[in-house]
């Protein structure tokens, strides 16, 4: 789980590494992880524009009330895991609703 934020609002502190990988698209996507755990904490791609994704997850805070707009890479949706109700899909971070 994550949230798409504007990376000018994004500060991470604390001892972290990267990883560059491309993805399908074509784009080198960044990943962002703890260098003591190994956690992910962000990614980064062209793809998101001035925006980057940040792992919720990691973090252990109460995102349930944060309404779901949109769900990214469906594509790779495990195959027990439902749509989210009301959500737009995407298959990809730049690709029109599916």
């Amino acid at each position: 789980m994550g949230v798409m934020a504007q990376q000018k609002d994004v500060h991470i502190e604390g001892p972290v590494k990267t990883y560059v990988f491309t993805a399908d698209s074509g784009n080198a996507v960044t990943h962002i992880f703890c260098s003591n755990c190994g956690s992910p904490i962000s990614q980064k791609s062209p793809a998101f524009g001035e925006h980057q994704a940040v792992r919720t997850v990691s973090f252990g805070a109460d995102f349930g009330g944060v309404p779901i707009s949109a769900e990214l890479f469906v594509k790779s949706r495990w195959i027990g895991v439902p749509a989210v109700k009301d959500a737009a899909q995407f298959n990809t971070a730049t690709q029109t609703q599916t």
